[in-house]
C-alpha cells in the first residue's frame, strides 16, 4: 500500500515537470521534464534591433547577442516605441523577421505620443527661429508632413507671426526638411536632426485692428497646426483714437515715441554742427501734419528755436515718413524702425537781445503789411533791421524784416520804409505810405494738428 502511494506521488511529480507550452504576450515558454530548465521564446515579425548594444526596458544594458525582438534579456510590448534609433533601413540579424514598425501615421503618432512628437517639432521650430534671427515672435505653430510607405517623415511645416509695429503683424510659413526619421524614433526620442533646410514658402501683413474681431481668419492662421511652439494669445484694441485725442491727451508721449526722429533731422540737417546746434536748442514744436482717411500721418514739421547769447535762429525742418505712421502707433509706441528724410525748410536768425524793443514801429509794419487775417497780435514776433539800400521810387529806405510765429505758421514780412533818423518819423512815413512791402518770403504753414511747444529749459529745471 505505502509503494503504490509512493509511486502515485512520483508520477504526480513527473506530471508537473512534464513539457508545457504557453502563448503570453507574443512569447513561448517551455520547461524542460528532466533538468526543469525553462527557456523563453520571442515571438516573430518584431522590429529587429539597429544598434549592437541594446537595452531592456528598464533600461539596463544587456549582452551583445540579441533576441528576435530586437531587444536583449527582455520583451518588447506590441505598440510601444523600441526605444532604438530606427534612423536609416533596420537591419536584423540573419534569418530574423522583417522589421514591422509599431506607429505608421503621424495621427497615430500624435495620438499615442504627444510629448515626444512636441519636444521632435519643438527642436526644429527653434532652429527655424534662430535662422531667420526671428526674437519675440507673436506665434510659432508647426505641422508634421505626412509619412511615406516606411513610417518615416522628412518635413515639416513652420508657421511664425512677429510684430513689425503697434498694430502690423506679418505671418509667415517655412517649408522645412530633413534626412528621413522613422515616427517610431519620435515615439521613443531617440532620434536626431540631420541635414536640415528651410525656405520661406509665402508672407502676409495685416492689421491686428481690424482683424481682432475676426474668428474665421485668426482661426486660419493660429488654429491649424498640430502643435505650438509659441502659443497666440488674442490681441484686443482700443477703438481707435482721433487726432485731437492725441494732441490733448497723449502729446507727452508723442513727443517721447518721435524722440529718434528729432535727433535724426537734427543730424541730418546739421551734420558736423549737430553737436553744438543740438545743446543750442531751447524749445522745439512738432506739428503733425495732414491725418489720411486711414488715420496715418506722411510729414510732419519740427519748429526749433536755437539760442546762443544774443544770436536766435528759427528753424523748420521737414519730417517725412517712407511709410504712412498710425496715429496709433504714435501713442503705443516708438517709431525709430520707420525710416523718414530729412530737410531744411525755413531759418531765421536774428539778435535776441533788441525783441521787443521797437515794437510800436514794428506793430505800424504789420499793420500795413499783413493783410489776409493772419494773426499777428497773438502771436511770437521778431525781427531785424537790415543795411540801408536805395529804391528807385522811395529813395534811400530802411529796410526790416518782421517774423510773425502763431498757430497757422510762420509769415515774413520783408518791409522797406522812406528813410528817416527815428522811429517815429518813420512811423510819420508809414502813415503817409511812403513804404514798401517787398514779398511774403519762405512762409511756413502749419496744419492744425499742432503739439505743445515742448520748452527745454522748463524739462531741465522739473529734472
Amino acid at each position: 500500500m505505502k509503494k503504490s502511494i509512493s509511486f502515485a506521488i512520483a508520477l504526480l511529480l513527473i506530471l508537473a515537470f512534464a513539457v508545457l507550452a504557453v502563448a503570453c504576450d507574443g512569447v513561448t515558454v517551455q520547461t524542460d521534464p528532466k533538468t526543469g530548465e525553462i527557456t523563453v521564446t520571442p515571438a516573430e515579425n518584431t522590429p529587429p534591433s539597429q544598434n549592437g548594444n541594446e537595452q531592456t526596458p528598464s533600461g539596463e544594458q544587456g549582452g551583445n547577442e540579441q533576441t528576435p525582438s530586437g531587444e536583449q534579456g527582455g520583451e518588447q510590448t506590441q505598440g510601444d516605441p523600441s526605444g532604438e534609433d530606427p534612423q536609416g533601413e533596420p537591419e536584423g540579424n540573419e534569418g530574423e523577421p522583417a522589421y514591422v514598425p509599431t506607429v505608421t501615421s503621424v495621427a497615430a503618432l500624435i495620438s499615442r505620443y504627444p510629448e515626444q512628437a512636441k519636444a521632435f517639432g519643438d527642436k526644429l521650430a527653434k532652429a527655424i527661429l534662430d535662422e531667420y534671427e526671428i526674437e519675440d515672435p507673436l506665434y510659432c505653430g508647426y505641422s508634421f508632413g505626412e509619412a511615406d510607405e516606411n513610417a518615416q517623415i522628412s518635413g515639416m511645416t513652420v508657421s511664425v507671426a512677429t510684430k513689425t509695429d503697434a498694430t502690423t503683424r506679418k505671418y509667415g510659413t517655412y517649408g522645412a526638411s530633413f534626412d528621413p526619421v522613422y515616427l517610431d524614433a519620435i515615439a521613443g526620442a531617440t532620434c536626431t536632426l540631420s541635414n536640415t533646410k528651410s525656405t520661406l514658402r509665402n508672407e502676409q501683413t495685416y492689421d491686428a485692428t481690424e482683424k481682432q474681431n475676426d474668428a474665421e481668419f485668426l482661426a486660419n492662421l493660429y488654429d491649424q497646426d498640430d502643435f505650438s511652439y509659441v502659443a497666440y494669445e488674442n490681441e484686443t484694441f482700443e477703438d481707435a483714437i482721433t487726432i485731437g485725442e492725441l494732441l490733448s491727451s497723449y502729446s507727452d508721449t508723442v513727443n517721447a515715441n518721435l524722440a529718434t526722429h528729432y535727433d535724426n533731422a537734427l543730424k541730418g540737417v546739421f551734420g558736423r554742427r549737430y553737436s553744438t546746434f543740438k545743446n543750442y536748442v531751447t524749445n522745439y514744436q512738432w506739428d503733425l501734419w495732414e491725418v489720411n482717411d486711414n488715420n496715418e500721418i506722411q510729414s510732419s514739421h519740427l519748429t526749433l528755436l536755437l539760442e546762443n547769447g544774443v544770436d536766435a535762429t528759427l528753424f523748420v525742418l521737414n519730417v517725412n515718413f517712407d511709410t504712412p505712421v498710425n496715429i496709433n502707433t504714435l501713442k503705443d509706441s516708438n517709431i525709430s524702425n520707420v525710416s523718414a528724410s530729412y530737410t531744411q525748410e525755413y531759418s531765421f536768425s536774428y539778435n535776441n537781445s533788441i525783441q521787443g524793443t521797437r515794437s510800436e514801429l514794428v506793430n505800424a509794419i504789420l499793420d500795413k503789411a499783413i493783410t489776409d487775417g493772419f494773426d499777428y497780435q497773438n502771436a511770437e514776433i521778431m525781427f531785424k533791421e537790415n543795411s540801408a539800400s536805395t529804391d528807385a521810387n522811395l529813395g534811400t529806405v530802411r529796410s526790416f524784416t518782421v517774423v510773425v510765429k502763431n498757430d497757422n505758421g510762420i509769415k515774413q514780412v520783408n518791409f522797406s520804409i522812406s528813410s528817416a533818423n527815428t522811429d517815429e518819423s518813420l512811423i510819420n512815413n508809414i502813415n503817409k505810405g511812403k513804404f514798401k512791402v517787398n514779398d511774403y518770403l519762405n512762409s511756413v504753414d502749419y496744419s492744425n494738428n499742432l503739439l505743445p511747444e515742448y520748452d527745454l529749459a522748463d524739462v531741465a529745471e522739473k529734472n
